[in-house]
């Protein structure tokens, strides 16, 4: 599947999961959790945050990152395939399936653009866990 150059210029110009979710805002049913990542080798760093019902699905989730356009892209799709879907879920998808999960979004990253799947793995192993406790 090809590169989605209009999704890309989607997310990287109007940002739609970008923020953090606010503790406030939530029932009594929900939590936020947050995770944070360093890529010190390429500058970028990166915040997850998440919000999870009382069943464990998320629910919302919002990102910050400091990088360049393809670290906004992978932040918004891998939102995208995070959100409705139940935690305990989400901790099991290998490095495969988060590829697999962003790039059916996305269209298929250029190889030298692959190393942002494993900075969302490890964006999202980090805020999983947090919420399973």
């Amino acid at each position: 599947m090809e590169f989605n150059k209009e999704k890309f210029s989607h997310f990287v110009m109007n940002r739609p999961y970008l923020g953090q979710l606010k503790e406030e805002d939530l029932s009594d049913a929900e939590r936020v959790f947050r995770h944070a990542l360093d890529k010190a080798g390429c500058g970028d760093s990166y915040e997850i945050s998440v919000k999870v019902d009382s069943q464990g699905k998320i629910t919302d989730a919002k990102y910050i990152t400091y990088g360049c356009g393809y670290a906004q892209a992978t932040c918004c799709a891998l939102i995208e395939s995070i959100l409705n879907k139940n935690v305990k879920e989400v901790v099991t998808w290998s490095e495969k399936e988060v590829e697999t999960h962003i790039e059916s979004i996305m269209g298929e990253y250029p190889i030298h653009k692959k190393a942002y799947m494993f900075f969302a793995k490890e964006l999202i192993d980090g805020v999983c866990h947090k919420a399973l406790g």
